[in-house]
């Protein structure tokens, strides 16, 4: 069989527990070296799309369901996720991707609620090869973006194509935008408050060696509105750009510049991320160009405005140079603007288990109705063979695992994992054999259950309401844990124990 590399994508369906948690937790993926796209929230779920290698002879994707500590798992051939690749209308869900194999495939795919395929079709684009990138929804019909690759007189152009599909996967348009340059890319498809499309893509002008950034405002019959082109170049043909509109209807955006050639960053990173303000009529109204130390970066990996008005999140990973030295320490950051630009917070963020110097970033993140922040990452060991981890952490409205004002640098593992409603005594701490457990008097636990520090559940069990309990806890290897204790009106408390 000839061994080719290919991409598959798992979902993980994390199931949350009824009482408030806050975490800083690895999800386990043995199928390959991940890289995690997109965090989606239905109902009550979260689920996680990976793409990773596979060597096989066919397209694979995988849902991987987790349930509690056991999996299913959900496959999908001849069939790869886009970057964005998930819609939901009503109750119908939707998956957007292509056949890897063949260069002019698009596809979507509707799924029931047991995620098994109900139908699958597939559409071709006006040039030889074509690259999926994002879905949406819109008035009850889906819009589907993707690269477009094509010859003209023997030159290769990319163009930028969008197709609108109805919700039984017919074809009603598909238009073809920036046919006047020489190569643009798409990034982002967005629904704007007046049910009309936002388009973000970097482009280069015919001839050019510049890349700018650019969005296009676009209705539902696929004619353009108007268009807005940055004035500051972009770091490359593939920079990527992230538009939101915010709660006073004005658009921001964020994109990596570059100002290699710029003296006033002499002294600053070259390749700083710039925020755009644009009016909804696509009229400039200002920017902010960080300046970032030399030796530092921060690279943006997405924004979105906030649930409520008067803000919105940029989030993505921070370079911070060791000074004196040849390291870096390698954060994910989350930073939370008002409308205006004012910074309200920002956080840098890591895992205990692995080093500063190890590469953390945030892909994705979804603010809850509370305000809390769940946020979807990765981290790697910068020249290791090792496989990637998938990292997944939920903080509070103020970015913090505990209270209101927290470090700007975050580094907690899962004993901040949970927002107690009772206090409870554990000793001795560490532990041989037996971990007591003493409660308040007006607390009788119901189960008890031991997670270790990746949030696998490792022991459980339930109790006849009482006020002490002693566990044995003699079974598991040294090292931390975590103990949760749920009383009778499901009430929860959690804290850390050593086991000697």
């Amino acid at each position: 069989m000839k061994k080719i590399i290919l991409f598959g994508l798992m979902f993980i369906i994390f199931y949350q527990i009824n009482a408030q948690e806050y975490y800083n937790r690895l999800i386990p993926f043995d199928f390959g070296n991940p890289t995690v796209i997109e965090l989606i929230k239905i109902n009550e779920k979260c689920y996680i799309p990976v793409i990773y290698y596979s060597n096989t002879d066919k397209d694979i994707s995988t849902i991987v369901e987790i349930k509690d500590t056991t999996y299913d798992y959900h496959h999908y051939e001849d069939f790869t996720f886009a970057s964005t690749c998930y819609t939901k209308i009503s109750d119908m869900i939707f998956f957007y991707g292509k056949k890897s194999s063949v260069n002019n495939d698009l596809r979507i795919m509707r799924v029931d609620e047991n995620l098994s395929p109900k139908w699958i079709k597939s559409y071709k684009s006006a040039g030889y090869r074509n690259f999926k990138t994002d879905i949406i929804n819109l008035n009850r019909h889906i819009y589907i973006s993707y690269s477009d690759k094509y010859k003209e007189n023997s030159y290769v152009k990319k163009e930028i194509g969008i197709k609108k599909i109805d919700t039984l996967g017919n074809e009603i348009w598909t238009h073809n935008y920036n046919t006047e340059y020489d190569y643009s890319y798409p990034w982002t498809l967005n629904t704007l408050y007046d049910s009309t499309l936002l388009l973000s893509s970097t482009f280069f002008p015919n001839q050019g060696f510049d890349a700018y950034a650019q969005i296009i405002k676009i209705d539902t019959l696929g004619n353009e509105i108007w268009k807005y082109v940055s004035d500051e170049e972009a770091d490359g043909g593939s920079a990527p750009v992230w538009p939101a509109q915010l709660s006073d209807s004005n658009i921001v955006m964020v994109y990596p510049t570059d100002k290699f050639e710029d003296v006033e960053f002499i002294n600053y990173n070259r390749y700083p991320p710039a925020l755009i303000w644009v009016s909804d009529q696509g009229k400039s109204i200002r920017q902010h160009i960080f300046k970032i130390p030399k030796g530092n970066g921060l690279y943006f990996h997405g924004l979105k405005r906030g649930l409520k008005k008067g803000y919105f999140f940029t989030y993505g990973n921070y370079d911070k140079n060791i000074e004196n030295t040849i390291y870096t320490n390698h954060y994910g950051v989350i930073n939370k603007f008002s409308n205006e630009g004012d910074t309200i917070w920002s956080h840098r963020y890591q895992h205990t288990l692995f080093d500063t110097t190890d590469l953390h970033g945030i892909d994705d993140i979804i603010e809850m109705e509370n305000g809390d922040i769940v946020a979807l990452g990765e981290i790697r060991r910068p020249g290791s063979h090792e496989n990637g981890h998938i990292w997944m952490f939920r903080v509070n409205s103020h970015g913090c695992f505990e209270g209101e004002n927290c470090e700007t640098v975050q580094r907690t593992d899962v004993k901040s994992a949970y927002l107690y409603d009772f206090e409870m005594r554990l000793y001795p701490n560490p532990a041989k054999s037996l971990l007591n457990v003493s409660l308040p008097d007006e607390v009788e636990i119901g189960q008890w259950r031991i997670y270790n520090m990746q949030g696998k559940k490792l022991l459980n069990a339930d109790c006849d309401l009482t006020q002490q309990l002693s566990i044995d806890v003699s079974v598991l290897d040294t090292g931390m844990y975590i103990l949760m204790v749920i009383d009778s009106d499901n009430k929860i408390a959690a804290k850390s124990f050593v086991k000697d």
